[in-house]
């Protein structure tokens, strides 16, 4: 705290105790045309609410085959989709 006093402008400085929680979850991974990408599925008392491509993997996959980003996690929601089915 004595570096923020001493090399800011500030005279008093919040702070505050944070709690999180967190939904459990669990990894899958599904194969689009631009490659596998993995997938966090959160889960509330058993039941999936919610599915959420990981972001740097689509990142590069839409970088190497010069995409847009939306387009590789369209692709992802559509190979999970069939994957469910």
């Amino acid at each position: 705290m004595r570096l923020v006093f001493t090399e800011t402008t500030t005279l008093g400085v919040r702070s505050y105790e944070v709690e999180r929680r967190a939904l459990e979850r669990t990894i899958v991974s599904v194969e689009t045309q631009y490659g596998p990408i993995d997938v966090k599925v959160a889960h509330l008392n058993g039941q999936v609410v919610n599915e959420m491509p990981e972001f740097e993997q689509c990142r590069r996959a839409a970088k190497d085959a010069d995409v847009p980003l939306k387009v590789v996690e369209e692709a992802v929601r559509l190979a999970l989709a069939q994957m469910k089915s």
